[in-house]
């Protein structure tokens, strides 16, 4: 990971970084992002620090052969993309924003998608590379909604291993384990005749799916009403559900490179 010209936090050249969303992390044990003591968000640490625009050029290893942007530079490109995502593309296209860690891609892409909501119906998939991930986007798309007064359902989808409040999803992750050793079809081989298959919490995200995208279709007939709705997920957790033909989002979303 390229490390900063300058820790925003202690001021020390070549020892810090910024990691997942921004968060800020440094060599120093006595720095107050120090690695030890799990770093600063960016919330955190960019709004005590009146320079941090000039400590944030990156500095990269010697194999990195990019050309990295400073951060006016990157907030240009992210508002430059903002008009890019205000609607819903009748036709399938891709946008790539590239840039440093820590310039708010996800938070950006995230309220863009609560402004479609203003004026358009459509369903969007949201994918994040881990599930620790989910409930942070699910909690920015939700207040951002809030504060705009717009209707949007955000749903997350976890995986079978996967936990929430309650624990696993899955209760019997044995029968999909013995499943899978027989390369057989985990639903049928292990969730159709699973004793717990009436209470699983994995299950019971398919028709809730199925309900927010029967919603989102009546909104698009209705010439009035404008209604967004999200779905969160893990990268894997997209390709799984885009295999099953589950999907067929009006928008896509990845943030961070799905292929590392």
């Amino acid at each position: 990971t390229p490390l900063l010209k300058e820790c925003p936090c202690c001021h020390k050249p070549d020892v810090s970084w910024l990691g997942v969303n921004g968060t800020l992390y440094c060599f120093r044990d006595h720095c107050d992002a120090s690695r030890s003591s799990g770093g600063l968000k960016i919330s955190e640490w960019a709004t005590q620090n009146e320079h941090h625009e000039e400590v944030f050029e990156l500095k990269a290893p010697s194999s990195h052969n990019a050309q990295l942007k400073s951060l006016p530079e990157i907030w240009e490109d992210i508002q430059q993309k903002d008009q890019e995502f205000i609607q819903i593309p009748a036709t399938p296209r891709a946008l790539l924003q590239d840039a440093s860690p820590g310039t708010r891609k996800s938070t950006t892409a995230l309220n863009q998608i609560v402004k479609l909501g203003e004026n358009t119906s459509g369903f969007v998939e949201f994918a994040v590379p881990t599930h620790d991930l989910l409930q942070e986007k699910h909690h920015e798309l939700t207040q951002e909604a809030n504060a705009r007064d717009i209707e949007l359902d955000a749903m997350i989808w976890r995986g079978r291993d996967a936990k929430d409040e309650y624990g696993p999803l899955c209760t019997q992750p044995q029968r999909v384990k013995r499943a899978a050793e027989h390369h057989m079809s985990i639903y049928r081989g292990a969730c159709m005749s699973c004793p717990s298959k009436d209470n699983c919490r994995y299950l019971k995200q398919y028709p809730r799916l199925g309900q927010l995208k029967k919603e989102v279709e009546e909104a698009k007939e209705d010439a009035v009403a404008s209604k967004i709705a999200v779905l969160l997920s893990t990268h894997h957790g997209l390709w799984s559900l885009t295999k099953k033909e589950l999907l067929n989002p009006d928008l896509i979303v990845l943030d961070e490179d799905p292929s590392n």
